[in-house]
């Protein structure tokens, strides 16, 4: 049995196709005619088989591709399953359609795919079959030799009827004595016995350990007022001040002790506070901004920096009264000077002369 179908092209191909039925080899042979405006082709094409589950859309199970095949006036065959295997699940007994597409044109509608009387009747052995095993689905039941293998209970018939009992046979010969079987398990262990006899009474045991202590005791009677101590001292130790006539100039951005005509020091001890007030007048040559704060200092030493500092901008040329303050706790005992020291917020700004200075200071504990 042959079926033929015309399928034409959007360029103006026609291919005329002959299926052969699908065969027990895993190769199958398609022979086709193709024409091209009425006349047969000569010379080789580019032509893609594809199997689908369905006659438009569905899903390509199979495709294979052969770029250059020979077509001799018009007619042309080829072997399908070399490049790309036909497996069984291509063909499950569902309708599956052959769909071809020549050069970059799909022909339409595609084939149905169908069986020759030969193959209908491989679907169901007839006759004697030789196989070198069976096996169904993915378990085998007949192995190369023939032997069964797959499930048993369908082998063994049900059970028979009991059958009569037979006649009792002749007593045998005593048979030899056995050998001493093993020892047995232990048994259960048997109920406790009466009470025996009180004994003797042991020796005094070791001291126990101390026990806890006990709760607190009720607040016994308040003893009688003891003697006042001596006055403690004052808490101001003492107090001074200190004054210049005239500073140096600030010219930097370093601090500089403003106090060059001193009138006082002080001494303190370890654990001493000195809460310093002082007050001065600067003025400057020009735009500048300079920042002043209590300090301390050991003879002509470098002073050391307390309390807040206080900023002080200059538009241009002037004079400005300045007053800071701030409190200091000494670790060291030592002799001290206090004042005021000031530095300018830029080495480039206009130096700021310093007028009359003065400081007030507490020394307390």
């Amino acid at each position: 049995m042959r079926k033929q179908l015309l399928v034409p092209l959007i360029v103006g191909w026609a291919v005329l196709v002959t299926t052969h039925a699908w065969a027990v080899p895993s190769k199958v042979t398609y022979t086709g005619h193709l024409v091209q405006n009425g006349q047969p082709v000569t010379g080789t094409v580019s032509v893609i088989f594809s199997i689908f589950d369905a006659q438009t859309a569905g899903t390509p199970l199979w495709t294979e591709t052969h770029p250059s095949l020979a077509v001799n006036n018009g007619v042309f065959t080829v072997d399908l399953g070399g490049a790309s295997a036909l497996t069984p699940t291509v063909f499950d007994g569902s309708t599956r359609w052959m769909e071809i597409t020549i050069g970059s044109q799909v022909m339409s509608p595609r084939v149905n795919i169908v069986s020759v009387p030969n193959a209908i009747t491989a679907g169901n052995a007839t006759g004697d079959i030789t196989p070198k095993s069976v096996t169904i689905g993915t378990t085998q039941v007949i192995d190369g030799t023939g032997k069964w293998i797959g499930d048993p209970s369908g082998l063994v018939g049900p059970t028979g009827p009991k059958g009569d009992k037979g006649d009792k046979g002749d007593t045998g010969a005593a048979g030899a004595t056995g050998a001493t079987g093993a020892i047995g398990p232990k048994g259960d262990k048997g109920d406790t016995g009466a009470a025996g006899a009180t004994g003797a009474t042991g020796a005094i045991g070791p001291k126990g350990d101390k026990g806890d202590t006990g709760a607190t005791g009720a607040t016994g009677a308040t003893g009688a007022t003891g003697n006042m101590g001596p006055q403690g001292p004052d808490g101001v130790l003492a107090y001074g001040t200190s004054s210049a006539k005239a500073g140096p100039s600030i010219t930097g951005t370093t601090f500089v002790w403003m106090m060059d005509s001193l009138a006082d020091s002080l001494k303190v001890v370890a654990g001493d506070k000195v809460m310093l007030v002082g007050h001065a007048r600067t003025s400057a040559s020009g735009a500048a901004t300079a920042y002043f704060r209590p300090c301390y200092r050991v003879g002509t030493g470098v002073p050391t920096m307390f309390g807040p500092s206080t900023q002080v901008i200059y538009a241009s040329a002037s004079s400005v009264p300045i007053t800071v303050d701030g409190i200091v706790s000494f670790s060291t005992a030592g002799t001290y000077e206090f004042g005021i020291c000031g530095s300018l917020s830029s080495a480039t700004a206009p130096a700021v002369g310093t007028g009359y200075c003065g400081a007030s200071y507490i020394l307390f504990n």
